[in-house]
This record gives structure tokens, sequence and C-alpha cells, in this order.
């Protein structure tokens, strides 16, 4: 059966979740859970339930297994110093709800690469961290803060029954899922769409 939606499940033990993103010839399926949580086995235990309960026979198609560690996501430690500068995994560039970081590592990169051309080796890394901490650095920050409240079960179901019920706020997480709405702009736009349901 061909898979044309992504599935996410929340867990409900632990701030985490499993997925299924379906690709052209493939699927990725898997689960991010906070280090030391439960072991590499009970996890894949975990998946392999989920993929039996949702797509029953799944479990006889070829599979190829993989892990990663993410860095602690959503800390704001120094991405600089003297003759250094830090991108990607070494400066904790990673979204605290998604656990994406490959495009901040990316953007680590260009930021610092600019920061190179314009300022010399010896200035680069003040004006890296400069930049980064009103850019990428500020929406990751502000993951952090959101991500502590996001992955609670009251929470999810909320966001759940309003999204239900409105369709300005399934545009917002339409959004937020596509990497369309900074992290630090959500409180205002959330504030602002609470007011105009007031005003109705």
């Amino acid at each position: 059966i061909e898979e044309r939606e992504l599935y996410v499940e929340f867990v409900r033990d632990w701030p985490g979740y499993l997925w299924v993103f379906p690709r052209i010839e493939h699927a990725s399926v898997g689960v991010a859970a906070p280090a030391g949580i439960e072991n590499g086995r009970l996890l894949r235990t975990r998946v392999l339930r989920m993929l039996e309960a949702r797509y029953p026979g799944s479990l006889s198609l070829p599979r190829r297994h993989y892990g990663a560690s993410i860095p602690i996501a959503g800390r704001s430690n120094p991405v600089s110093g003297n003759r250094f500068a830090l991108i990607g995994d070494a400066a904790n560039a990673v979204d605290a709800i998604t656990g994406e970081g490959i495009q901040h590592a990316l953007d680590g990169a260009a930021t610092l690469a600019d920061a190179l051309c314009s300022h010399g080796p010896i200035e680069a890394p003040v004006a890296y961290a400069t930049r980064w901490a009103c850019t990428t650095g500020r929406e990751l920050r502000w993951s952090g803060l959101l991500a502590s409240h996001l992955y609670r079960p009251a929470s999810v179901r909320l966001a759940l029954r309003i999204a239900g019920r409105s369709g300005r706020a399934r545009s917002i997480m339409a959004d937020l899922l596509m990497v369309l709405q900074p992290y630090s702009r959500l409180p205002r736009r959330l504030l602002r769409e609470a007011f105009r349901l007031r005003q109705r």
C-alpha cells in the first residue's frame, strides 16, 4: 500500500515521538527520544509495534537500521571564542522541537564564511557569534523554550482540539511543520489570532 501521509505519534512516557515519513522508493521510520530514557532495544520495539499496528504485515519488508545522537538542543552555548568558531552539532545547532540540525549547520557555515570574508580570520569569530545570536541562534533558543511545553500530552491534545475547530489554528500548525513560522514570532501571532477571536 502506498502511503502518502506523514504520520507522527507522540509518546506519553517521555518528551518524544515516533514517525513515518514516506519517500519516493521507501519510508523513513523511527523514534526520537531523549538520551538515557530507554535503551536501543526498547526503542526499536516501540517502532516495530507502531508499524505492526498501523501497517499490518509491514514487518516482513526489508529494513535498514540506523541511529544517531542529537546534541542537547535549546542550550545557549558560546559558538565562538579566541581564534575558533563552532557550527552544526559542535554548536548545539539543533531544533529542540523537530530535531532538525542539517539546515542549521549549513546556515552556520554560510554565516561563518560571510564573517571570514568580511572581517578576516581574527575578527570573524566575534562577528559570527553576533550575527548568529540574532538570527538562527535566536530561533533555536525559542525552540528550546517552546519544546518544554509542547511535548506534554495535555498540550498536544489541546493543540489538536483547537486545530480541529479552527482553520487559522491549522494554518499556524502547518506553517510550523513547514518551517515557515519563526518560533520567535509565534507568541505574537497566537496573541493576534486570540484577539481576533475575542472581537467576533
